[in-house]
């Protein structure tokens, strides 16, 4: 039973203007981009980020990939914390000994 407002339509007449859609979206996503190929290929990347301290594995897991596709990728990490405060002989047992074995190289240190 029909409802008010309800059409019948036929199938066919429905997929071929499906299909038409397509083609035009096809179309129109096309970069447009003259006397130029576009790239499909980087060799070079840089990011600068700052994610936040919950997606660290994310962001191993992001470096493990771009390891696989490059031979030369540096790493570069910085640790600003504040607010807050810790021990010198914390500091020393557990941030300094656990960089010292892992073989991490500190390039800059600044302490207050």
């Amino acid at each position: 039973m029909l409802k008010e407002g309800e059409i019948i339509v036929k199938k066919e007449l429905c997929k071929e203007e499906k299909e038409e859609r397509k083609e035009e979206e096809k179309e129109e996503w096309q970069p447009k981009i003259e006397g130029k190929k576009p790239k499909d290929k980087y060799t070079t990347l840089y990011l600068k980020i700052s994610p936040p301290s919950g997606k660290l594995s994310d962001i191993v897991r992001m470096v493990s990939y771009i390891k696989s596709k490059f031979n030369n990728v540096r790493i570069k990490i910085e640790i600003d914390a504040g607010e807050g405060e810790i021990d010198v002989v914390d500091y020393e047992n557990k941030i300094e000994e656990a960089l010292k074995q892992a073989g991490i190289h500190v390039e800059e240190e600044r302490k207050y």
